[in-house]
């Protein structure tokens, strides 16, 4: 795969590609690095030219035309050619254009080497390229090899013995091929521990010097969004740019944070709230912040795309195969949290307006990804119970408010749950969370499934309710196995539509509507509410768009159906601690106003 020069194929995409490599290509496979001496320089353009035509360009014979229009001088020292020549050989370092026809090249040296199925992996970008194999077998990386020799043995490129190296595990296979080997692969400001496979660092980075650079910061103006737009621009893009791949450690975000607080916070009064400023300037220049939506952005856009290498894998995989942590995490999921969780988080409600802040950038991302189809990845059918929105990398799931606040609080803060539902699988196939009340209904299953099964009987459910009186409840009633199950309604909302909903869905998710559709026995539904018709309705046949349809009113009140009462609470207590926000932030502006006048 050819990276560089080519949308959606970055220096990010490439890291990524690399990171997913170990996946496919074991655990002690190695590394070949191979770094093009002066390639820029040696790229012939009649070949070039072959290379468009063959690609069909339709701006091939303007290319053409351009480096043949132009006289060039040869430089060496200080001595400068007194004419022009019509060069056949080089590409112009610095033109927009050169990476685009530096990736054309590439791009046949990438289908070349693998050519016959040979189980390697091409990737380059621009003139640095990487081979892998995916086969255990050692012979089929050495014959990739010598392919690669032979094609830059037929275009004039060459490669100093400096810049070939291998980076395994092992030393061996270096020493037998006679070139440099290390533990760590070194590539695009990268380095990859061959040892440890999820240790990804950026060794260019000097902490230090960045820290100096921030405290800089605070210097060169006091207008705060000054101050915001230098740091964000000349600090946080220096360690969030590999998001999604590289992290830093806890301690260099740390530090890190101090000093972008020492830098926001300077001619302040002493008890001027670091929390207040963040939420006066933005908290996407808070390092940990920052850094944990790097990471959330490129799994998003990871998972958005269509990657040639990860389109037949199942979604679990998809899913396991993604070993970047977040900071003080394990590893990336969306998750549901539990109620005893989510009271928790009171105690660290002063990142309330972080965590809002950061679920309207995840609204906005799955927006973007949800309606857009040609960004869906559907991926394939691995088994039985798939709903009907086809098994995406962003479910529709993910949109509900709630889920979106707690996946945000989930990547914010440093606590883990107890109880965590990963919610990249579509709902119709995820394990729900139990609650205390439903443990006794778990028998409902086998008993639904038996009586379909049979085919000889029909399933009756009966409700009623009163919002007035604050009681409802319902009953499914299976008389071939002489068996009754009825429950009350939880929540606020004791109406005889909530007991039809609930009655309902605890049927379908029973029955399993997915797999047997309901094709076989009656399906009768007595309507105390009359919301539905006087009559009995009767399905004998009830497909998967009717049910799809009849399931989205039911997931919807399902979100509601949580504990409110808990949610209301927090509620309220959010808003008030908005307003004490609100009044702390006046008080701090009036407190900075004067200084910030002078």
């Amino acid at each position: 795969m050819v990276f560089g020069g080519i949308p959606e194929h970055g220096v990010l995409d490439c890291h990524v590609k690399i990171k997913h490599g170990p996946a496919k290509r074991g655990a002690h496979s190695p590394f070949v690095k191979q770094d093009r001496h002066r390639f820029f320089d040696t790229v012939r353009l009649p070949s070039l030219q072959k290379i468009l035509v063959a690609m069909g360009a339709p701006l091939g014979r303007l290319v053409d035309a351009f480096y043949h229009a132009c006289g060039r001088r040869f430089w060496a020292g200080k001595a400068v050619s007194p004419w022009t020549h019509s060069a056949k050989k080089g590409l112009l370092q610095g033109c927009p254009l050169s990476p685009v026809l530096t990736a054309c090249v590439m791009h046949c040296w990438a289908a070349r080497v693998p050519a016959g199925q040979l189980e390697v992996d091409t990737p380059t970008y621009c003139d640095d390229r990487l081979l892998w194999r995916t086969n255990p077998d050692k012979s089929c990386l050495v014959t990739a090899k010598l392919r690669s020799d032979q094609f830059d043995a037929a275009r004039g490129f060459s490669c100093r013995p400096r810049k070939r190296a291998i980076a395994a595990a092992s030393a061996s296979l270096a020493v037998e091929a006679g070139v440099d080997g290390s533990s760590t692969l070194h590539i695009l400001g990268a380095a990859y521990d061959m040892l440890n496979q999820s240790g990804v660092a950026l060794p260019d980075l000097d902490i230090w010097r960045l820290r100096y650079l921030i405290r800089a910061t605070s210097f060169v103006s006091r207008d705060w969004r000054m101050r915001k737009n230098l740091l964000k621009t000349l600090a946080v893009s220096v360690f969030s740019w590999a998001g999604g791949t590289a992290s830093l450690s806890d301690l260099q975000l740390d530090l890190l944070l101090s000093e972008v607080k020492a830098a926001l916070t300077r001619a302040l009064p002493a008890a001027t709230v670091p929390v207040d400023i963040f939420e006066l300037v933005g908290w996407d220049v808070e390092p940990g912040f920052a850094t944990s939506w790097a990471h959330l952005s490129a799994a998003v856009s990871y998972r958005a795309k269509r990657p040639r290498w990860h389109d037949d894998a199942p979604l679990d995989l998809a899913l396991a195969s993604w070993t970047v942590v977040l900071p003080r995490m394990r590893s990336f999921a969306v998750a549901e949290l539990n109620v005893d969780f989510i009271a928790a988080l009171t105690d660290l409600i002063f990142l309330r307006k972080a965590w809002s802040y950061l679920a309207r950038r995840l609204v906005a991302l799955f927006s973007k990804v949800i309606d857009k189809p040609l960004l869906r990845q559907e991926l394939t059918r691995t088994s039985v119970g798939v709903s009907g929105h086809f098994h995406r990398s962003l479910t529709c799931s993910g949109l509900a408010r709630r889920q979106l606040l707690t996946a945000a609080a989930f990547v914010l803060l440093p606590i883990v749950p107890r109880n965590v539902l990963v919610l990249w699988s579509c709902r119709s196939t995820r394990p729900r969370s139990v609650w205390m009340i439903e443990k006794s209904l778990l028998r409902l299953h086998d008993g639904l499934r038996r009586c379909v099964a049979s085919g000889a009987e029909s399933i009756l459910l009966a409700t009623d309710g009163s919002y007035h009186e604050g009681t409802a409840a319902w009953a499914i009633v299976l008389p071939l196995l002489d068996q009754k199950f009825s429950a009350g309604v939880s929540g606020e909302d004791q109406s005889a539509f909530r007991a039809e909903t609930a009655a309902l869905e605890c049927a379908l998710q029973a029955h399993d509507w997915q797999r047997f559709a309901l094709r076989v026995g009656a399906f009768a539904w007595e309507d105390s509410s009359q919301t539905m018709g006087a009559q009995v309705w009767r399905f004998f046949v009830l497909g998967t768009t009717w049910l799809i349809a009849k399931s989205v009113s039911v997931f919807v009140v399902l979100l509601k159906t949580s504990p409110r009462q808990v949610w209301r609470r927090l509620a309220r207590d959010a808003a008030e601690w908005e307003l004490a926000v609100c009044r702390s932030a006046a008080a701090t502006g009036a407190a900075v106003r004067p200084v910030l006048t002078r």
